[in-house]
């Protein structure tokens, strides 16, 4: 049977560039994955371009060998708050990002579950008109096949348990 990692890897491969070890800030991360789309709009020729943007959406990954705790929720807000609009290229055609933190855990109980649930990370850049990143939490536990996510992450929570 393969590791959970190993899954998550071999599903994201396709579309995204993965890096082992990536570290940000003291933060070592098993890894990371990255995915940019660009979609444009033209006039019958494509040198006719009327607009065009980019979404983005970066992965990243991390085993805790432990259950999920208060302190590990603290931890992810903060690396939010300092890492969260640094980890974004932006550039004139930027539209939308999401960064997505993913802990393969012992998932928390009570009201800690409670608070991951209802984490929230929203920044814009220039009112929204320059486009905006989300943050999204997923906790799995890779050992029950089960999850939690914030209400962001809540419809992406199936595309990252084992089938």
């Amino acid at each position: 049977m393969e590791t959970y990692q190993a899954y998550l890897k071999k599903g994201l491969t396709r579309y995204f560039d993965i890096t082992d070890e990536y570290q940000i800030g003291n933060e070592i991360f098993d890894f990371f994955a990255y995915f940019k789309q660009r979609s444009a709009k033209y006039m019958l020729l494509k040198k006719a371009e009327i607009y065009a943007y980019h979404t983005n959406e970066y992965i990243f990954h991390k085993r805790l060998n432990r259950a999920f705790a208060q302190t590990d929720l603290d931890w992810l807000k903060e690396f939010y708050a300092n890492h969260g609009h640094k980890i974004v290229k932006r550039d004139q055609e930027h539209m939308s990002s999401t960064v997505t933190v993913i802990m393969d855990c012992v998932l928390p109980e009570g009201d800690l579950r409670k608070q991951v649930q209802k984490f929230k990370y929203y920044k814009s850049f220039a009112f929204g008109l320059k486009g905006w990143v989300n943050g999204k939490i997923i906790l799995v536990d890779s050992s029950l096949n089960q999850g939690i996510a914030n209400k962001v992450g809540e419809k992406d929570l199936p595309r990252f348990l084992q089938k």
